[in-house]
């Protein structure tokens, strides 16, 4: 993290992209964008079939902009999507509930010698039947 007068820099945010890139490539051979307004999404044959959007902190500030984010930018996408929400820390009960009203998965990670670990991908990308 970098501080420069009021600007704050969360550096952690560019590294966890890129590691879960990396997974998603490499592992599991999806293919990724990212695109100014979006952190990154999967599609498959031109089609839009995951939407992640990440946090480096659970707050109440990260959360609601999240939520506003995921539901914002996937207005133009035509056909179904499931939008992931990624976190270092687990949800309340209550707060899963509400996003996943609004189809909004979380995926967890922590950190291992530097490098996010994204706990649950498999299972999220089983799921939505990107692997077998």
């Amino acid at each position: 993290m970098l501080s420069r007068g009021r600007r704050f820099v969360d550096r952690r945010h560019g590294i966890i992209v890129a590691a879960l890139v990396k997974v998603l490539k490499e592992e599991h051979r999806l293919h990724t964008v990212n695109t100014r307004n979006m952190d990154l999404f999967i599609h498959r044959r031109g089609i839009i079939k995951l939407v992640f959007e990440i946090k480096t902190r659970v707050s109440t500030q990260s959360l609601a902009t999240a939520l506003g984010q995921l539901l914002l930018y996937t207005i133009p996408v035509q056909n179904p999507v499931k939008l992931i929400v990624v976190l270092p820390d687990k949800l309340s009960t209550r707060v899963a509930r509400r996003f996943a009203q609004y189809n909004i998965v979380p995926l967890y990670f922590n950190w291992n010698n530097g490098e996010p670990v994204f706990k649950n991908l498999p299972k999220l990308l089983r799921s939505v039947a990107l692997i077998d």
